[in-house]
């Protein structure tokens, strides 16, 4: 199974949840930002945001959208 696969199949199991990027980072996902680029291209809504700065750390999240445009499954 390829690292877009795994995360898919991740955004798939919690639609509508924030996803804390430590999630997808524990998954050892590479380049996690072109694997959900890629996803998106396929038709994914997939959302991004920045939960919070503490000490002047960025924590971001992701969230998908089912029934964008596209999708397969």
């Amino acid at each position: 199974m390829s690292q877009r696969d795994r995360l898919r199949d991740l955004f798939k199991s919690r639609p509508y949840r924030w996803i804390p990027l430590t999630i997808i980072l524990d998954m050892r996902i590479a380049e996690y930002g072109t694997r959900i680029y890629e996803l998106r291209r396929e038709g994914y809504h997939i959302e991004n945001r920045i939960k919070k700065v503490v000490n002047g750390v960025k924590h971001t999240e992701f969230r998908y959208i089912p029934g964008g445009k596209g999708e397969l499954w």
